[in-house]
């Protein structure tokens, strides 16, 4: 044991001391630009997700429809409706303010914290669901472990996380946590003893700082890549579907040992209401949802927003469309694979001529 953990002490990152969790700012109160920005975002997202005929179909409709009308009163405040989808940009951004607001005070009372990351290697769409589940048990499991049998006193924030492979069509489900310190290499070493094909060089542990918080709270998957140079916004419809299908009702963060006590909603209300310096001179006024903004009967905009200069591209939403460069890597690795099976057949062989002649 004391062998693991010190070849897991080189997995910590290295660098300059990060600032500690005292400099952690809170999010905050969005401007009407940048809500009407996440919406445009979240409509182009969930046009494409309605069209793959996803058994979330509801719940991307919901989210295409949400804050489709903004209810303007008492001259400052501004209500509307919220779907609570995990596709919706705007709901996400509403649950990363929350989860940050209410843990940041309780995880710094706990004192010099780390950040941890645990994998394992990437699976194929039909195992991810059956992946993610197995990965919640170990966790749990490590948890209990690590406070019965080895009486640490362990507390912090479990998240789940998967990104996608879009060369492989595979996805790399993995878990994030922040724990107190000098827990970090014994998640590791039990990680690794109930996941027998996760590499020891493919975990990490530092020292928490802002970074690791925004790690941490961000979405349970990157929705859509941007590229700025060619100023295109490619979303992989039907791999985000398979994740957000695989992590449905499932709590993408867990909190354990103190933090426990800390009870924190991860849910967005149906009905939100939030205050504006900057809303038009009405008392009472019906917003409606079009294109890039909201318009009232008079069919003036409520946040002048600029509709962004991006082009959608929607991909992988039936069959995997490879560019050149992609279906070279993708051939590339199974010469390797191919050579690698063959190598294993001719030692194969060679071992079973050799036990035939002893």
């Amino acid at each position: 044991m004391l062998q693991v953990i010190e070849n897991i002490e080189k997995v910590k990152s290295r660098g300059k001391k990060p600032p500690p969790l005292d400099t952690l700012a809170q999010l905050g109160t969005d401007s009407l630009k940048k809500k009407a920005t996440s919406k445009w975002f979240t409509q182009k997202l969930t046009k494409e997700l309605l069209e793959i005929g996803s058994p979330l179909s509801k719940q991307y409709k919901r989210a295409y429809y949400c804050n489709q009308t903004l209810i303007q009163h008492d001259k400052n405040k501004i209500t509307s409706k919220y779907c609570n989808s995990r596709a919706c940009n705007l709901c996400n951004r509403i649950r990363t303010a929350k989860m940050m607001n209410g843990y940041i005070l309780p995880l710094k009372e706990l004192g010099d914290l780390q950040f941890v990351t645990l994998t394992e290697p990437n699976v194929k769409e039909s195992e991810l669901e059956e992946c993610v589940r197995n990965q919640i048990k170990k966790i749990s499991n490590i948890i209990e472990v690590l406070r019965k049998r080895r009486g640490i006193n362990v507390s912090g924030i479990r998240k789940l996380e998967c990104t996608i492979n879009i060369v492989f069509n595979t996805y790399h489900p993995h878990v994030h946590l922040l724990v107190n310190k000098n827990c970090a290499p014994e998640f590791i070493s039990e990680w690794l003893k109930r996941t027998p094909n996760a590499k020891l060089v493919a975990q990490h542990y530092k020292d928490a700082d802002q970074n690791s918080l925004n790690e941490l709270f961000k979405y349970t998957t990157k929705q859509y890549e941007i590229e700025t140079e060619n100023k295109t916004l490619e979303i992989n419809v039907r791999s985000l579907d398979v994740i957000l299908r695989a992590y449905n009702n499932k709590r993408t963060f867990q909190t354990f040992g103190e933090i426990r006590k800390i009870k924190v909603n991860e849910e967005v209300e149906e009905l939100e209401s939030q205050e504006y310096t900057d809303l038009p001179d009405y008392h009472y006024m019906e917003w409606e949802w079009k294109n890039k903004d909201w318009y009232n009967k008079y069919k003036e905009p409520l946040s002048n927003n600029i509709e962004p200069n991006i082009e959608i591209k929607a991909r992988n939403k039936t069959y995997m469309k490879w560019t050149e460069k992609e279906k070279g890597i993708r051939q590339k690795e199974i010469d390797r694979n191919n050579k690698k099976n063959k190598e294993n057949e001719l030692l194969k062989e060679y071992q079973s001529i050799k036990i035939k002649y002893k």
